[in-house]
């Protein structure tokens, strides 16, 4: 429990979000989430958006062909590597249409054509949205425009 302070959160609407409905409001990525590995990239991603929904104008298809996994399509997760399972968390949250995204060490185990996705994922899809990340490498948050250091 917090020992002071307190967060709130209001829907755009302007109506206060009671704690219980925060996850209505919020994606996450972080590299310790664990995918369902038993699912092909297909059935996660189908399962996924069935319970959350993807931003307008665009598909299953095209997330596939952003990820660079459009021949995953029948692959089971358990069998991707780590670089493309962080970029499928990460393009999950990006793709989920939610007005908070937040990311936690957003480029661990991402190569570095990995890495510049990531900046061009964060340029492209959070536009309008607000972004948190949570990371000690100060590349992941080089565009933020502010800071809080804990």
């Amino acid at each position: 429990m917090p020992s002071s302070g307190q967060v709130l959160m209001t829907a755009p609407n302007g109506e206060k979000v009671e704690d219980e409905n925060f996850h209505q409001h919020i994606t996450l990525a972080a590299p310790y989430l664990d995918l369902i590995e038993e699912f092909t990239l297909d059935e996660f991603l189908y399962f996924h958006f069935k319970l959350s929904p993807m931003i307008a104008n665009e598909s299953v298809d095209s997330l596939k062909q952003y990820m660079w996994l459009s021949d995953a399509s029948t692959k089971q997760i358990r069998y991707f590597s780590s670089g493309m399972k962080q970029r499928l968390k990460l393009a999950v949250a990006f793709f989920t249409h939610k007005p908070i995204v937040l990311l936690d060490e957003p480029t661990v185990n991402l190569d570095t054509k990995g890495v510049d996705w990531y900046h061009a994922t964060v340029d492209t899809y959070t536009l309008n949205r607000t972004l948190i990340i949570a990371s000690n490498i100060p590349d992941e948050y080089k565009t933020a425009t502010d800071i809080l250091v804990l």
